[in-house]
């Protein structure tokens, strides 16, 4: 066992991060997709908000942020504004920029880190590549981050395969288990479905504890398909599941076609992105104020004041709602009031290397676990660091403690969280 010990590993950091303080979102308990719309529609004349919170058909996703940049860009062209200043440098912040420039329109971008990409961005900390945030194209057909990778040849890779699901007590699951656990998984859902369309809308964790202890399960499958269930939601939506909303508890993300994983080279398509804008890095939206006339704006940052005749702001809502950067006059009260209809998302991907692959052939491992810090799911993403690698992925309040974990810490996590694996896969 000693010899398939993690030998590096790192945690993202996106909630400890100021200017970012989100995963991506998701819709709590009373939130509806008009939340989405009502955020995307202009805040005032000049002023539009941008990124995947923004994005009724494709939230979460890389796909969505760039889009909702597009149509923000599209919104001010098409009210006449000719120079425009952009807050953040992620995938939205960049696809809003490219669109004015290349429509014929002067527009700056600030990013406050130091690297393009915001949650799109490659990490080396560890010694190979890894994406600490965004990683899948989740549909190839119309999506522009597919098209720029086949454009750059930024290889995507097939995301599915065989999935390993490993109970204490049980041990390894054979595959007759796992296929009655995804009978019972499919049950669930559709009580959830007659649930959301006969009553108001509730908070989905209590309903999901309801639902599983009315099935006839024994108790290590009522525990296997809890956790199976509460981790699946809590993995796609980035939200703890006694935040989100039973009735949109699955917003539509997914474009036609398959699931794949970027490779390394996701640092590429960014870079492309930006080619020829003015950004700059390293500096801070501080505030953005209303100027005297319509029309007119100022973004206040950390390097100095920038005038602008409209502002596209794809701050993450996590930053938003803790003021950063401010607005004057402050934001209405309607948008205040559906950015906190959505949940900022915590997610934490802890991201691992190993000697070797030991979970191969199989993909991605489930690990069942009672500890508050366990990760139950892991995906490999070798094809990604070029050497053994998984990341698993850690939710709700207790992930956040990981982002201030040190690098010995995280490894040890990563070695009680796979144990089990480790002696049910690799003897």
């Amino acid at each position: 066992m000693s010899s398939n010990r993690a030998v590096r590993a790192v945690a993202s950091r996106w909630c400890s991060t100021p200017s970012i303080a989100t995963t991506y979102t998701a819709l709590r308990h009373g939130g509806t997709p008009e939340d989405r719309r009502r955020l995307a529609e202009p805040v005032a004349p000049g002023l539009v908000l941008a990124g995947e919170a923004t994005s009724v058909d494709h939230p979460g996703t890389m796909h969505g942020a760039w889009a909702s940049g597009e149509r923000a860009a599209d919104r001010l062209l098409g009210a006449g504004a000719t120079g425009v200043v952009v807050v953040g440098a992620g995938l939205a912040g960049l696809a809003a920029a490219r669109r004015v420039r290349d429509r014929g329109g002067s527009v700056v971008v600030v990013e406050a880190d130091t690297v393009l990409g915001g949650r799109a961005r490659v990490d080396h900390a560890i010694g190979v590549p890894v994406h600490p945030g965004a990683a899948w194209v989740h549909g190839e057909v119309g999506n522009p981050v597919a098209e720029s990778a086949a454009r750059l040849g930024v290889p995507l890779h097939p995301s599915t395969g065989e999935r390993r699901l490993v109970v204490p007590g049980r041990g390894l699951l054979g595959p007759s288990d796992v296929a009655r656990l995804e009978v019972w998984r499919i049950d669930v859902e559709r009580r959830l479905d007659a649930l959301a369309a006969a009553g108001p809308d509730r908070p989905l964790g209590p309903v999901v504890t309801d639902v599983l202890a009315e099935l006839p399960l024994e108790p290590w499958e009522r525990e296997a398909l809890g956790c199976l269930v509460r981790s699946s939601y809590e993995n796609v939506t980035a939200a703890p599941i006694d935040d989100l909303s039973l009735r949109w508890r699955s917003e539509p993300y997914h474009l036609p076609g398959d699931d794949h994983l970027v490779g390394a080279d996701l640092g590429r398509i960014v870079d492309d992105l930006a080619v020829g804008l003015d950004v700059r890095l390293g500096v801070t939206a501080t505030a953005i104020r209303a100027g005297a006339t319509p029309g007119r704006w100022t973004v206040a940052t950390t390097a100095g004041d920038l005038p602008a005749e409209a502002v596209v702001v794809t701050t993450p809502i996590g930053a938003l709602l803790a003021g950063r950067p401010s607005f004057e006059p402050p934001l209405p009260a309607v948008t205040l009031g559906a950015l906190g209809r959505l949940t900022p998302g915590i997610v934490v991907k802890v991201t691992a290397t190993f000697p070797e692959a030991f979970w191969a052939p199989a993909r991605s491992i489930h690990v069942l676990g009672r500890d508050a810090d366990h990760i139950p799911a892991w995906v490999d993403v070798s094809v990604v660091s070029g050497r053994p690698t998984l990341a698993g992925f850690a939710t709700g309040p207790e992930a956040l403690a990981l982002e201030a974990a040190d690098e010995p810490a995280l490894r040890a996590l990563v070695d009680r969280c796979l144990a089990p694996a480790v002696v049910e896969l690799a003897g």
